[in-house]
């Protein structure tokens, strides 16, 4: 049984992702679009500015602390420099 929801849902993204320059595939079912769906914005990893800024900024005080000897302190900056929630793969 089909979710009216559930396939506008998986329409617009489609067709959000297509305007957005993704080469979406055509002819796929249901399921296989919404697996390429889940694919496509796992690897597209959108950041929002303030998480991007906030990494940035990061990103320099641990080039920083490394160029220091500081190791130690350059893992804790990566780590805190991570959004709450986020998943960390080491």
């Amino acid at each position: 049984m089909s979710d009216p929801v559930f396939d506008l849902l998986l329409r617009t993204l489609l067709e959000r992702l297509a305007v957005s320059g993704f080469e979406t595939p055509k002819d796929l079912s249901e399921k296989r679009q919404l697996s390429w769906v889940i694919e496509t914005l796992e690897q597209a990893t959108i950041l929002p500015s303030e998480d991007f800024t906030r990494l940035v900024e990061a990103g320099r005080e641990v080039v920083n602390s490394w160029e220091h000897g500081d190791l130690a302190n350059a893992v804790r900056t990566l780590d805190r420099a991570l959004p709450a929630g986020q998943e960390k793969k080491i």
